[in-house]
């Protein structure tokens, strides 16, 4: 069962790479998303073991793969607004 399921997942990925929905170019491995998203790696793979990581990724035996899309989509809904130039506080 467990290597039917993981390929599945290898298929599924494999599609996906066909279609174009996901490029060689902009999947990144967990070392490479943690250095575009700035944090260690282990917050990427506690995320992982908790299933509370805030975007998709493909796992396919021991490898994990994110797509940079998913990571920049991710980016953009958690963006805080900058306050307008008038409304900045000076730190005391």
């Amino acid at each position: 069962m467990i290597a039917l399921c993981t390929f599945s997942k290898l298929l599924a990925l494999l599609s996906a790479l066909v279609i174009g929905v996901v490029t060689e170019q902009n999947l990144l491995n967990v070392a490479e998303a943690a250095a575009l998203l700035k944090v260690p790696r282990s917050w990427i793979y506690g995320h992982i073991h908790t299933g509370d990581l805030p975007f998709k990724y493909f796992k396919v035996g021991v490898y994990v793969r994110i797509a940079r899309s998913d990571i920049e989509e991710f980016l953009s809904r958690v963006a805080v607004a900058p306050k307008e130039a008038g409304q900045i506080r000076q730190a005391k």
